[in-house]
């Protein structure tokens, strides 16, 4: 953990910060690519759109317009509002009505699924809040990749190697944060007992905040 780098960033990273590195590390090409990200205001959307442009990706997302100004700040080509019933086809005519070459869905795998006509041919479907259970395409046909996330999963099933690799992304993500190449979302801190209050207001008025408590 960098020095410059305070004990409230370095805990509001792995979760967040490690889940986006994964969903990134499913999709093979990305540099010039067309890449949707939605729920893109959540504390793992910023992480992953951060590592996307990093990267060179070509990025388009959906979030609350709250998040938008800094969206279009840092290079986002285009931006909607979740709660447009036409945000899909906005972003569409952002990237040319071009098919995405990969989405990561940070909101359920209801839309994931209804997401899949707008990737290309051999396009990838990275979801977070769940998985697709059965590819809904014909075989032979888009041959879509559908992946799922579950960063918890690694405690049972990671090997010594996929640990390493983890650590080693989490310690490259903490010194990019202590320089400002990576940014947090507000943080919002609070003492143990005050928990229960926390997750309520999170679950009421959530702005994109990541919530930390103290525990000792």
């Amino acid at each position: 953990m960098p020095d410059a780098l305070s004990d409230e960033a370095a805990a509001a990273l792995p979760c967040p910060g490690l889940t986006a590195w994964q969903a990134l590390a499913k999709l093979p090409r990305l540099h010039g690519e067309a890449l949707l990200i939605t729920g893109a205001g959540s504390s793992v959307g910023r992480f992953a759109v951060q590592l996307a442009l990093q990267q060179g990706a070509r990025v388009f997302a959906s979030a609350s317009p709250r998040h938008h100004p800094w969206l279009k700040q840092i290079g986002v080509q285009g931006v909607a509002d979740y709660r447009d019933p036409d945000w899909l086809a906005a972003l569409q005519v952002a990237n040319g009505n071009e098919p995405f070459e990969g989405i990561i869905d940070l909101v359920s795998s209801q839309q994931a699924e209804s997401l899949l006509p707008a990737l290309g041919y051999y396009g990838h479907m990275v979801t977070v809040l769940g998985r697709i259970p059965h590819n809904p395409l014909p075989a032979f046909a888009h041959c879509h990749s559908l992946h799922e996330i579950a960063l918890g999963a690694q405690h049972a099933f990671g090997t010594d190697k996929q640990w390493s690799r983890l650590v080693a992304a989490g310690v490259a993500m903490m010194e990019q944060m202590a320089s400002g190449e990576l940014t947090l979302p507000p943080l919002m801190v609070g003492n143990f007992e005050a928990l229960p209050t926390l997750l309520e207001r999170f679950k009421r008025e959530g702005q994109g905040e990541k919530f930390l408590v103290r525990v000792a």
